[in-house]
């Protein structure tokens, strides 16, 4: 049996304390608490115990939950740390995670049931984070060892930028020639300077013509090897290798050539001992750490050295007249035999990565081969110089998959965890918003002043649903309901709400223009977006200016594709949103539609609004560009696809008529106060009688006690003590003939996956309308059951 999860909990409240420890005793999930309920306390017990986890309140008397934080991580970073709030607020949800909180629990009977499965959550994620720390030391650890291979090796690095005319030199490349950045005046020189230093002056010319190649080369896969002879600093002629590549910029220009240099020297005079005599080319080689082998014309071996016959498991003496068919399988035989023979044929140095089987086990290396010349310059051979490369090679790879593993899991969980704990609780807000103000529209005359701005409030609480429901549904993929939309009459439409949005102070002009088509889009979307874009404008203009909306054509061509590897060819309605604000910088650009990231301060945005902008287009299979200079403002681009089809008309009445009920008599049971009253009113101006409950075991009482018919059980669907669907099933025992309509803030299929609720059941979404709650009652009740 495994050890217990030891917790030390920090709360000056008594009774918020019983309440956590009966939660992590009665799910018998394998805790061990041990409580501390002072500063003084937690410290002393902190200093003494081994936890696996720290449970804070966030509001401690004389010590705040964001002090036991930092107190925790300061003795151990890796002590997972969750806090605990009365307050469900978002900012300090976001301070707590932001300051390091592995999660955030809210003081409810509902949030401290779902305690247990937090802590282990949360237990997790600590194991993820420490199996990612280990994966970057031993990443480092190989980074580390690639470093002290190219000091071994000596390989110099350098860089030429074509605008600065400058050179940038690494340690290594000064090593070569046996100086110092420090010596030469530092690890920039210009191409003069450099020749001037380093170059033979009869080799000049060669590097001079390599450069220009390369600076005209219409490849940007382009890469060359040459070699030539240098001058040590100590005046003495050497020979390097050069691997030379380049980089292009978007208009197909060459903007910089870097390479690797690799002091040969030793390997020209071994070759020059090779052809004088083979005792003293024996002595060369056995001292380089390198794998060498030397073979004829024909490509026989002619002799290697120890570590090169060590992994073919022979003696170097026993490896001459042999081939490589004697040693390695033909497949790799064929290509090693065809790059031999390319390179005796055109007599150049190459370099390669191939594959090679060292005691028995494939692994990469990497192979220098270069021609071995008699003294008139005559071919007679081949020399191989190689290293093992597979680890750096393995190292490369994972990091690359870690790295994408850990941006695309940071992504979707930032955005998922938000959802998921603000959109239950917001949408019970939006029924009180919406079910009251219908409610007051109701009462109020048509020529009353007040009844305008009833509508407004209205509306916006409309609007917020739409806009807490398309959150919901982009973190978890739920399916959506677009609509065929004019662009331009939608966009009409909207600027008055949008004027109101941005302020007085902020002109908004909107310049609409010819589009080729409709479009195909969830009109609550095209709502997020223009609302997300219109104040990040606002936000962005310090006192007065200007925002322009403009609609309009784009065809993207093919030529454009190869430039934004996001974007496909075709015809596009485009949507753009500009402003004269202070504008952005290129490192703020790369990073605006990343979750959570923001410019603002702390209180004023979660970074979400541009991160939902970003997905709602994706999910329209569109495209999004942003242009930004500091000072001159900012403008957003969006193409979506033209859509065939017959405009939607699609319209939100709230005006319609009631559907009154015939007196039957309805149990409400929701454990939010503030539904339950919404839905007595509802109910009860709709000519129902009501029966009201807040928690299951309340309604089960109501419904023993109550001595007439009860035609139907409203009921939410998560709630503590049983759920929605367990309660319904108890009460058909009593009332065999109840009917039942089920409700929730999370959405039906949410709710179904979960296996709460079946196929063929009644559901109402919150937050709805006094209307449609009125209209699904009566549904519900003339439903013939089956």
């Amino acid at each position: 049996m495994s050890e217990p999860i030891h917790i030390l909990y920090v709360d000056d409240c008594p009774f918020d304390r019983e309440l956590v420890r009966d939660a992590l005793e009665k799910e018998h999930c394998g805790f061990r608490v041990t409580e501390a309920i002072s500063r003084a306390d937690f410290e002393m017990r902190l200093a003494e115990g081994d936890y696996d986890l720290v449970l804070s309140d966030f509001n401690i008397l004389g010590f705040e939950g964001l002090q036991v934080l930092k107190t925790v991580h300061s003795k151990n970073p890796d002590l997972p740390v969750i806090i605990v709030t009365g307050t469900g607020s978002e900012e300090v949800a976001v301070e707590a995670i932001k300051s390091g909180a592995a999660d955030y629990v809210i003081k409810t009977a509902k949030h401290i049931l779902r305690l247990p499965h937090t802590i282990h959550a949360a237990m997790k994620k600590q194991q993820m984070e420490d199996e990612r720390k280990r994966a970057q030391e031993a990443l480092r650890y190989s980074e580390a060892q690639l470093s002290d291979a190219m000091k071994i090796a000596m390989l110099g690095y350098w860089e030429y930028d074509v605008a600065e005319d400058l050179f940038t030199f690494n340690d290594h490349f000064y090593a070569i020639f046996r100086t110092s950045a420090a010596h030469v005046g530092g690890y920039k020189l210009s191409p003069a300077r450099y020749a001037e230093l380093f170059l033979h002056p009869d080799d000049a010319p060669i590097v001079a013509a390599e450069t220009k190649k390369a600076l005209e080369a219409s490849d940007s896969q382009y890469n060359r090897q040459f070699e030539h002879r240098i001058i040590y600093a100590d005046g003495e002629i050497g020979y390097i290798f050069v691997r030379l590549f380049i980089v292009k910029d978007n208009q197909g220009r060459t903007i910089k050539t870097y390479g690797a240099n690799q002091d040969i020297t030793e390997r020209k005079r071994s070759e020059e001992a090779l052809r004088e005599s083979e005792s003293k080319y024996r002595t060369l080689v056995e001292n380089i750490p390198q794998k060498i082998f030397y073979k004829n014309r024909d490509l026989v071996y002619v002799s290697c050295n120890e570590k090169y016959s060590n992994d073919l498991g022979i003696r170097p003496d026993q490896i001459a007249g042999k081939t490589d068919y004697d040693f390695f399988p033909s497949k790799l035989v064929d290509k090693y035999r065809a790059d031999d023979k390319r390179i005796m044929e055109t007599g150049l140095t190459e370099e390669f990565e191939e594959k090679y089987l060292q005691a028995g086990q494939e692994c990469l290396v990497q192979t220098i081969k270069t021609p071995i010349r008699q003294k008139d310059g005559t071919i007679i051979g081949i020399l191989g110089v190689s290293w093992d490369i597979t680890e750096r090679k393995r190292a490369e790879a994972e990091r690359e998959k870690l790295q994408a593993q850990l941006n695309q899991a940071q992504k979707i969980e930032s955005i998922g965890r938000l959802a998921g704990g603000v959109a239950h609780d917001f949408n019970n807000i939006l029924s009180v918003i919406i079910g009251y103000s219908e409610l007051a529209i109701d009462r109020v005359g048509m020529e009353d002043p007040l009844r305008k701005d009833l509508k407004e409030i209205y509306s916006a609480a409309i609007r917020s649903r739409d806009i807490t429901r398309q959150l919901l549904a982009f973190a978890r993929k739920e399916t959506i309901t677009p609509e065929v939309l004019d662009l331009n009459t939608t966009m009409k439409n909207m600027i008055n709400i949008l004027k109101k949005l941005i302020g007085e102070d902020i002109e908004l002009a909107w310049h609409p223009g010819k589009v080729p088509g409709p479009v195909l889009m969830d009109l609550s979307q095209l709502d997020q977006i223009l609302a997300n874009l219109c104040i990040n404008a606002r936000d962005a203009i310090a006192d007065v200016g200007t925002i322009t909306i403009e609609t309009g054509t784009a065809i993207i061509d093919e030529h454009y594709c190869s430039e934004h590897a996001e974007f496909i060819p075709g015809e596009f309605v485009l949507l753009a949103v500009s402003d004269d604000g202070c504008g952005m910088d290129l490192e703020t650009v790369d990073h605006i539609f990343e979750p959570f990231f923001t410019t603002k301060g702390v209180g004023k945005g979660t970074g979400l609004g541009l991160s939902t902008v970003y997905g709602i287009i994706k999910q329209n299979n569109g495209f999004i560009n942003v242009y930004s200079e500091r000072g001159q403002g900012t403008t957003f681009r969006i193409y979506l696809p033209r859509h065939s089809g017959d405009i939607s008309e699609k319209q939100r009445p709230i005006n319609e008529e009631m559907v009154n009920g015939s007196g039957e008599t309805v149990l409400v049971v929701e454990d939010e106060m503030a539904i339950l009253k919404l839905a007595e009113r509802i109910l009860s101006h709709c000519n129902y009688k009501v029966l009201l409950a807040n928690s299951p075991l309340e309604a089960l009482e109501v419904a023993q006690s109550h001595s007439g018919e009860i035609s139907l059980l409203i009921t939410d669907v998560v709630m503590p003590e049983m759920n929605g669907r367990e309660l319904a099933n108890r009460l058909k025992k009593l009332c065999p003939g109840i009917k039942c309509l089920f409700m929730s803030g999370y959405p039906a299929k949410v709710i179904a996956h979960r296996g709460v609720l079946g196929e063929d059941v009644q559901f109402i979404q919150k937050p709805f309308s006094t209307k449609s709650l009125a209209a699904k009652v009566r549904e519900t009740l003339e439903k013939k059951t089956k």
